[in-house]
């Protein structure tokens, strides 16, 4: 290493050759360093090596930008890497809170230009007539429920939920005429809000239980389409939830319902079998156009929330054959298939179950081999530009089978 001395001299006896060799500083890559101006006196950072965060990647600088939300230290470096991600809306989002600092703005200006969906060149919004068929297999012992939240009352972003609607009023087709569901075993709501979902699945008193309690119903089938969230319990792990549509920004844990909490209740209602299909997100990144809401909070609602999400007692249970189908994988977006009328997943979903696989049998293996390929590859070719792949985990379950 030369020093700051040695460069000296260079320049005064014109040593240009040697001057020349002498090794540059090794390139930021963008990286904002840490300073008092950028980081709040409030900000405390656990469970990570903060003497080598020029060396973090994208789950770190996630968790540290959720533990200290007004630091731009860490919302900007943490947007930085979901540039470099692909994940540009939610960079934006990032880059736009610190638009104050320089680091901020030259990261806002770097990013491409997205078109808003009330800008984009759709010629017109319809939706795709479904030739839905009956199936071979009798499912009166099912009940299928399908939730689409759409219109968000508090200051929440609709326009990734603008399908959400139509996903639930399809489904519920699908339900009705393919699988033939009772019409007393099926339910299809919209704009639901958080105590009127936790009401639907109350293990005691909820509609869900009743049926159950007749002694036909054995299996669930929960579709549901909106806005979904994720934030830490008491151990820091992230816990998945559905965002009622009576959610503020500031107090989206209190209206939303975790997903691990309604697979118990239905356990607990008396049902054997669980389809459960989501088309939202949970990478705790508000991206307008989709379907994921920003999760912000102090450190002190921190604390509250991990308090409140510890693990519920609960009594021992019927053992639960459940399949799992999410639209996202981790750090994903749930996107739309605009010209279609439906979330993306949903979109492709449905045409799984109506033949899109040429298999008589749409069943877990079946959907774990195609539905990510598929959706992920539309995802690319849309204007969103990014990756998308949902998740197909569970029990090797049959949805339907065809003659």
């Amino acid at each position: 290493m030369f020093t700051r001395m040695q460069r000296v001299l260079c320049s005064v006896v014109l040593l240009v050759a040697g001057c020349d060799s002498l090794p540059k500083d090794k390139p930021d890559s963008g990286i904002v360093r840490r300073g008092a101006d950028q980081e709040p006196a409030d900000c405390s950072v656990s469970g990570l090596d903060l003497d080598n965060y020029t060396r973090w990647e994208l789950p770190q600088w996630e968790k540290v930008s959720h533990q200290c939300p007004n630091s731009a230290w860490a919302g900007l470096n943490y947007a930085r890497l979901l540039k470099a991600a692909g994940q540009f809306e939610a960079a934006r989002t990032l880059a736009e809170r610190f638009n104050r600092l320089p680091q901020g703005q030259n990261l806002l200006d770097s990013l491409p230009k997205v078109v808003t969906a009330e800008q984009k060149p759709i010629e017109k919004l319809t939706t795709t007539s479904w030739n839905f068929q009956p199936s071979l297999d009798n499912h009166k012992d099912m009940v299928f429920v399908a939730i689409g939240n759409m219109n968000y009352k508090n200051n929440i972003d609709t326009d990734g939920v603008r399908f959400a609607h139509n996903d639930a009023s399809e489904m519920g087709k699908f339900a009705k005429v393919t699988l033939g569901i009772p019409k007393d075993h099926l339910i299809v709501e919209q704009d639901q809000e958080s105590s009127q979902i936790n009401s639907l699945f109350n293990p005691d008193t909820g509609r869900l239980k009743h049926l159950a309690d007749q002694g036909v119903a054995k299996r669930l089938f929960f579709y549901y389409s909106g806005h979904g969230i994720a934030v830490p319990d008491r151990t820091g792990q992230r816990v998945a939830r559905l965002v009622g549509t009576d959610a503020r920004p500031n107090t989206l844990n209190d209206a939303s319902v975790a997903l691990d909490d309604l697979v118990e209740k239905v356990a607990q209602a008396g049902y054997q079998e669980l389809i459960l299909v989501v088309d939202a997100c949970f990478s705790g990144n508000l991206s307008k156009g989709t379907k994921t809401v920003f999760w912000q909070t102090t450190p002190e609602a921190e604390a509250n929330i991990k308090a409140k999400n510890a693990p519920p007692v609960t009594a021992a249970r019927t053992p639960l054959r459940l399949l799992k189908i999410t639209a996202t994988g981790k750090n994903q977006e749930a996107l739309q298939e605009e010209r279609q009328g439906h979330g993306l997943m949903t979109y492709h979903f449905l045409r799984a179950l109506t033949g899109a696989m040429g298999k008589k049998v749409v069943d877990t293996t079946a959907l774990q081999d195609w539905l990510p390929v598929e959706v992920d590859t539309a995802a690319w070719q849309s204007v969103y530009k990014m990756s998308q792949r949902p998740l197909v985990i569970g029990e090797n379950l049959t949805l339907v089978r065809y003659r």
